[in-house]
């Protein structure tokens, strides 16, 4: 008799399953699983980010990084393999209920030179990797860089992208937006031949500015500190105070296409004139180190005197060194009415050695008719100034469909979370979206650019995302989607 009474009540649990009711094994109505969810991001994120820069001091190096990401997978018990070019890839396996689900695949950069900046995207990509709520097969990639080259994304295989996938890309700057367009970037050489001669002379000063945050040249151009365009204008100031120099040597940051976060150079004034330059010097590096104390922490403007070099460059080469970087393009380019920028420059590094001053700049640009306008104008500020010009390596420019399924799937997403309407804006920056046609004409890609103050925002977007793609929901026999847009009706 017993037996039949545990018989009929599976029979009838089973049969109530059947129909959505939830008298055995309840289900978790949606708006609670929702809160469920937006409470863990809430608590987590911030873990994530944390834990991160805590251990900064062990990811001085794309090596460290690696080394972090491949013990934060095994203590997670993510999946993960490292490739040739050292990208690090994690996968998550699509569950039962998200077998029909289209593919999702998160890119994230690592690159020391930008440590900082990318916090934000590794925190948004561990947490996506860990806690995905059993959604959809997952591929979480980091992909290496070496400022900005984009090295690794150029040699990722091409398997992780297929027709149905669909590919976000996360980038790292301090301005924040969901894009279907990302600029073409363009990287530029000069080089000055140059001469020594003795000092005419007496007292040496080492003048550095550094401890900046460096990173891309983005629409911000404007706001972003470029120390070596700031020791230049030192340079004017003092010819145009009557303080005379000779300049023995000048460096700013270390190539690649990031703006440089340190400049320094040595300068051998007038002795008659030294008390004239302290009181500048003095009165310039206390109210920058004042005014950046906040925004900036760690950034330092210093005067220190040094021993007199036994040689400086020509006059004459000094000049003209002076004259090209004053007049080379840096900053804003093309802004349409509205403020939107569509072009920008950045110079990103200046170094003397015994033969020569080697300058490289950087332009992004989301119209080739800008980015030839910007080539046209290097080239003849350079022939103007008598320097050797040559072309780095170029990006081609991104653009994806926003009125696509996919963006509309996103911003229904970010709309789920925030309760706000999502507003799609062109990056000017290069992302790794610019790399994914090449690899799959057909997979469908938005590029996010976040840093902390939207981290939350982003995760929560994407978690948003990847619980609403096409599945069976348990017992009721609808789809995710068809839940999801009976609570956006009601």
């Amino acid at each position: 008799m017993l037996k039949r009474i545990l018989s009929l009540t599976l029979a009838a649990c089973m049969t109530l399953s059947a129909i959505g009711l939830t008298s055995c094994g309840k289900q978790q109505p949606i708006e609670e699983h929702k809160e469920d969810i937006n409470q863990k991001i809430e608590l987590k994120v911030d873990a994530y980010r944390t834990d991160l820069a805590d251990s900064s001091g062990a990811m001085n190096s794309n090596t460290g990084i690696r080394n972090y990401l491949r013990s934060w997978a095994e203590s997670k018990g993510v999946p993960y393999t490292v490739d040739r070019s050292g990208n690090v890839i994690m996968t998550v396996k699509a569950s039962a209920y998200y077998r029909k689900a289209d593919p999702v695949v998160v890119v994230c950069p690592y690159d020391s030179s930008q440590s900082q900046q990318y916090m934000a995207p590794m925190a948004m990509a561990l947490y996506l990797a860990k806690n995905n709520e059993q959604t959809g097969r997952l591929t979480v990639i980091f992909a290496r860089e070496n400022k900005h080259d984009f090295s690794g994304i150029r040699d990722l295989s091409s398997k992780y992208f297929t027709k149905d996938t669909r590919v976000i890309c996360l980038n790292g700057s301090g301005k924040s937006q969901f894009s279907m367009n990302t600029g073409a970037q363009m990287a530029f050489h000069f080089t000055q031949k140059i001469r020594y001669t003795k000092p005419e002379y007496q007292k040496a000063y080492r003048i550095s500015l550094s401890g900046l945050p460096g990173g891309q040249v983005n629409s911000d151009v404007e706001s972003q500190i470029n120390p070596a365009v700031r020791l230049r204008s030192l340079l004017t100031s003092l010819q145009s105070s009557s303080i005379g120099y000779d300049l023995a040597d000048f460096r700013s940051g270390d190539g690649g296409y990031l703006l440089p976060k340190n400049a320094s150079m040595t300068v051998v004034i007038d002795q008659d004139k030294e008390q004239k330059f302290i009181d500048k010097m003095t009165s310039l590096t206390e109210s920058f180190n004042e005014d950046k104390s906040n925004s900036h922490p760690g950034a330092e403007f210093t005067f220190t005197k040094v021993k007199r070099p036994s040689r400086v460059i020509r006059p004459q080469d000094t000049n003209r060194f002076v004259s090209f970087v004053y007049t080379l393009l840096n900053g804003k380019y093309l802004q349409e009415e509205d403020g939107t920028m569509k072009a920008v420059n950045g110079i990103t590094s200046v170094s003397t050695d015994a033969h020569q001053i080697e300058i490289q700049s950087v332009a992004y640009s989301l119209t080739m008719l800008s980015m030839n306008e910007i080539v046209k104008d290097e080239k003849a500020l350079s022939k103007l100034s008598d320097l050797a010009f040559r072309f780095g390596a170029s990006i081609p420019a991104w653009s994806g469909d926003p009125e696509s399924e996919f963006a509309d799937q996103i911003s229904r997403a970010y709309r789920r979370y925030t309760g706000k309407s999502l507003t799609l804006s062109d990056s000017i920056t290069s992302t790794s979206a610019n790399f994914i046609r090449s690899k799959s004409s057909r997979a469908k890609v938005i590029s996010i650019t976040l840093n902390d103050d939207v981290l939350k925002t982003c995760t929560g977007t994407i978690i948003q995302y990847l619980t609403g793609l096409e599945h069976t929901e348990l017992g009721l026999g609808l789809t995710k989607s068809d839940t999801e847009d009976q609570t956006e009706n009601n």
